[in-house]
């Protein structure tokens, strides 16, 4: 299923980055975020966590100005999930 192969390509988006390939860690974490849009929208927790690797990718890759806004959004996502309490 799409979901799954989402999740894979986020972990190999991790990868890559590791290994300092940045140029398709950027690739597959675009693709990851795109399929968990499509199936669970844009303040999903789980777009959440691909956005966090995408910007992470962008911030590896010393793009911050698009880094920034993907960190900021996923900072949101993540406070109307998991409110303090």
């Amino acid at each position: 299923n799409e979901i799954g192969i989402a999740r894979f390509l986020t972990y190999l988006a991790k990868t890559y980055t590791e290994l300092r390939e940045l140029t398709k860690a950027q690739d597959l974490a675009k693709k990851s975020v795109e399929l968990y849009h499509k199936h669970y929208g844009e303040n999903h927790i789980d777009t959440a966590w691909a956005l966090l690797h995408l910007g992470n990718v962008y911030k590896e890759q010393g793009n911050y100005a698009k880094a920034k806004p993907i960190l900021e959004k996923t900072l949101e996502i993540y406070k109307k999930h998991y409110k303090p309490n």
